[in-house]
């Protein structure tokens, strides 16, 4: 879930339900589905990686006119391509880095 906040309060802005990216585990598909429907987006991007949702999620916000200085987040989304990513656009970041032999 995306949101704002005031450090008081939190308004829900945008989120997104994720699911596995086998199509074995995911149940209810069907291959007659208009890919151009809402229904079809949601369940492309339910099937999507988390990180690359987060960037989707941020440019649906940016592209419908809400502002930001800072983008706060844990560490399951801090790593340098994500950061980057959001920087490109930006957009500070506030996140607790994420230990890896990569960095």
């Amino acid at each position: 879930t995306m949101g704002w906040t005031d450090g008081s309060s939190f308004v829900p802005i945008a989120s997104s339900l994720l699911s596995s990216k086998n199509d074995q585990n995911v149940i209810g598909t069907t291959k007659k589905i208009d890919k151009r429907t809402i229904a079809a987006k949601r369940r492309i991007m339910a099937q999507s990686k988390g990180t690359d949702v987060v960037i989707q999620l941020l440019d649906q916000a940016l592209k419908a006119g809400l502002t930001a200085k800072y983008v706060m987040f844990d560490t399951w989304f801090s790593n340098p391509h994500q950061i980057v990513q959001i920087s490109q656009r930006g957009l500070n970041v506030i996140a607790m880095v994420k230990k890896s032999s990569k960095i």
